[in-house]
């Protein structure tokens, strides 16, 4: 005969056994990773690991077509088959296997492959890492060169480098000056006198 009755008595602490997620509570270094999905589901598995906590991405563009007059837009993925997800905790990837969310996972020597954040930026296309330092040295450059009547700026070249004039007018590109204190009256090209802070 088999003892059918509950194995626990009335009081006794039950041990609560947590579901395993998506991933584990052990932090690691942010990292990128390429998930393999199944044709077609790429938003639906974003959607899926982002539900769970994990920011997730696939590269997509946009396609226009008219039925019955109606303009519709769609989104469709650039690249079949595969997201991009980032994790700031261990991934398990048993668990995503399991509940169905990828396929697989690119990987390199039986290792899940981390991808650099500037390739991911460029999938996404935005400007990397260097590209967004090259841009704001570019524009503080840009600033310095950007002169108005009044404000005093060092001439860059020629016999007069290093005088600091007054800037009198500006139109488009030309720019007119004036030592300070007076003196003889120059013209120059936009480029050719950097700013002078006071």
């Amino acid at each position: 005969m088999v003892n059918t009755q509950a194995s626990y008595t009335i009081g006794q602490v039950v041990p609560y056994h947590k579901p395993r997620g998506v991933v584990s509570d052990i932090p690691c270094a942010p990292r990128w990773n390429a998930l393999r999905v199944p044709p077609g589901q790429e938003a639906a598995k974003t959607a899926m690991l982002r539900s769970a906590g994990v920011f997730a991405m696939f590269p997509k563009e946009e396609r226009t077509r008219f039925k019955n007059g109606k303009k519709i837009v769609t989104e469709h993925a650039t690249v079949t088959q595969l997201i991009y997800a980032r994790f700031t905790h261990e991934p398990q990837w048993d668990v995503m296997k399991d509940r169905r969310i990828i396929t697989g996972v690119i990987c390199h020597n039986a290792r899940p492959v981390n991808i650099h954040p500037d390739i991911i930026r460029q999938v996404q296309g935005l400007p990397t890492e260097a590209e967004r330092i090259a841009e704001a040295k570019r524009q503080m450059q840009e600033a310095l060169y950007r002169v108005e009547p009044g404000d005093k700026a060092e001439i860059l070249e020629g016999p007069l480098a290093g005088l600091v004039v007054e800037i009198s007018a500006v139109q488009g590109k030309r720019i007119w000056w004036m030592p300070v204190g007076g003196g003889i009256k120059g013209e120059a090209s936009h480029g050719s006198l950097r700013r002078v802070e006071p």
